[in-house]
């Protein structure tokens, strides 16, 4: 209401989004405010609670992003992560582990290991403290050819970042953000890859054409390029996976939006060998939900292996895999059915990994809020879900998540499986597989180091 008793709008558009920054405040998108103040000057704080920031409209009209925090963000616990949190773990040059997620507060972390495998952990540390995150973003992180981490996270500006360690091994040292720009969602689903030369590649769908686009390295540990379309038509949040052929050659792999001949298939572009070209898409089959996560791992024969939940018309959604034969071009043409667990379709994400004995472990939090396992042995097959010797479940002993959401894996300095997750209580808790042939009788640990009785 201005002095004059006139109400007006001062900010917003009337549609949901995140836009606007640097014009006029009325034409700005917003994203469920919940609590609005103003300053001593008369600007308005306005609290956008979707995208984890705070918009900030002046008094000459204009609005713009604000930062929380005039220095860094405060300390965090254990215990301040949304049910919604996406985690990136990663193995550092010398075995120790390292794992990245977005807070509650809206800003990127990360905590690694002092010493491998032994631990113990740091604190959770921030990565900028002038720039804030959705908690939905999920990072990709890796190694490049020099040994450094690096990770790709898109901000909620819609822009693409990347952040590396300053030098290999040394997690306590970051250079800082740099701007890839692009447009995309701030609940983009990012993947990296190298290539075989030891360049890195960065993949996400932009928003504003709906098709995938990648960055590059011109060189191993060189420039970057700019961002360039890699074809297709994909929903701005769909899940983008990336690895790596026998041959070196890399592959990408999609679910599509559908039309009238290929509604939900699975799709794959790859190189037409190591460093080299990228080819069309070629349709690989499947009925899966467009907003499905896809788990990716390279199995015992170094063949890429697949796994989704399937879109089920009849209602019944089963964790379905495909693999490549014995090159990059073959291909097992049917998908075939891992179990008979139930699943949620969207926003089920299948965690798959392989361990120093060649085991292929897949991952899922099932309808009771306990995680599931199933491994496949090169021997002597899958286990399947509920499989003795302690292989089917990790641990009933009061810990239960949320479907899907907030789970990553990583194979450890031993060789072992080393699993996060983040329960319906916000809190993290870690499991480790007691060697490479056994199972998890450890059960869960939470993060600072208390086990659940």
């Amino acid at each position: 209401m201005t002095s004059a008793g006139f109400v007006g709008t001062a900010a917003g558009n009337g549609t949901a989004g995140y836009s606007g920054d640097g014009g006029s405040a009325d034409f700005a998108g917003l994203n469920s405010p919940v609590g609005v103040s103003v300053d001593d000057s008369g600007n308005i704080i306005i609290c956008d609670s979707v995208d984890n920031v705070f918009r900030e409209a002046t008094t000459d009209g204009t609005i713009s992003t604000s930062t929380p925090w005039l220095d860094s963000p405060p300390p965090i616990t254990d215990s301040v992560w949304n049910l919604h949190t996406m985690m990136a773990t990663a193995t550092n040059s010398d075995g120790r582990l390292d794992i990245f997620a977005v807070a509650s507060d809206g800003y990127l972390y990360h905590k690694f290991q002092t010493n491998a495998n032994t631990g113990p952990w740091s604190g959770w540390i921030s990565l900028d403290s002038t720039k804030t995150f959705s908690v939905y973003a999920s990072p990709a992180v890796r190694c490049d050819s020099a040994g450094c981490l690096m990770l790709f996270i898109v901000g909620t500006n819609g822009q693409m970042y990347r952040y590396k360690e300053s030098t290999a091994a040394n997690d306590s040292t970051w250079t800082g953000s740099f701007n890839l720009g692009g447009n995309f969602s701030p609940f983009a689903r990012v993947a990296t890859a190298m290539n075989l030369n030891g360049a890195l590649w960065g993949f996400a769908v932009s928003q504003t054409n709906n098709q995938l686009q990648e960055i590059c390295q011109a060189t191993a540990g060189g420039s970057w390029s700019g961002w360039t379309n890699m074809g297709g038509t994909w929903d701005p949040q769909s899940d983008v996976a990336a690895g790596q052929n026998p041959d070196g050659s890399l592959s990408l792999f999609m679910i599509g939006i559908g039309d009238t001949n290929n509604a939900n298939a699975v799709f794959e572009k790859r190189q037409n060998g190591a460093n080299g070209n990228w080819l069309s898409w070629t349709n690989r089959g499947g009925l899966f939900s467009y907003k499905s996560y896809i788990g990716l791992a390279n199995n015992a024969r170094a063949n890429l292996e697949l796994f989704i939940v399937n879109n089920d018309p009849n209602g019944t959604q089963e964790l379905m895999h495909c693999w490549k034969t014995n090159s990059a071009n073959g291909w097992n043409s049917n998908w075939v059915n891992l179990g008979t667990n139930t699943w949620r379709t969207t926003f089920q994400v299948p965690v798959a990994i392989q361990n120093q004995n060649g085991q292929l472990g897949v991952f899922m939090v099932g309808w009771d809020g306990d995680m599931h396992y199933n491994y496949c042995d090169p021997v002597n097959g899958w286990t399947g879900w509920n499989g003795s010797n302690g292989f089917g479940n990790i641990g009933n002993s009061g810990v239960t998540f949320r479907q899907g959401i907030g789970i990553s894996a990583v194979m450890n300095l031993d060789g072992d499986f080393d699993i996060f997750g983040v329960n319906k209580n916000g809190s993290l808790y870690r499991a480790v597989q007691d060697d490479p042939s056994s199972g998890f009788t450890g059960g869960w640990v939470s993060f600072a180091g208390i086990p659940l009785q």
